[in-house]
């Protein structure tokens, strides 16, 4: 059974705040389509495997919800699954730079 995945609107505002930077670096145009590839292979699984990967307790201690996350190179995409609607919520896409601790799940 698939799972139907949702972009949330602050999810949407890190996606356009990373293309306009890229454009502000003059980020070349084929760097930035495998990027987009990169990331919407992860998300094509989670509408199969929203449970592959893991769960980060530091996000998930701000939220009701436990949050998962996919490492995409220096990307990390936070998620969470609303099982009984069978939607997965994408709810942040940060640069790992920008967050450190977030890859230091203690």
């Amino acid at each position: 059974m698939t799972y139907r995945v949702i972009f949330a609107p602050s999810c949407l505002h890190n996606i356009d705040a990373r293309l306009a930077y890229w454009r502000e670096q003059q980020v070349a145009d084929n760097a930035v389509q495998r990027w987009f590839d990169h990331l919407w292979s992860a998300l094509e699984r989670l509408e199969t495997l929203p449970y592959a990967f893991p769960i980060d307790r530091f996000a998930t201690r701000a939220s009701a919800l436990p949050i998962r996350k996919v490492t995409l190179g220096d990307d990390l995409v936070f998620y969470q699954i609303r099982e009984a609607q069978r939607e997965v919520w994408i709810v942040a896409l940060v640069h790992g730079a920008t967050r450190a601790e977030a890859s230091d799940d203690r």
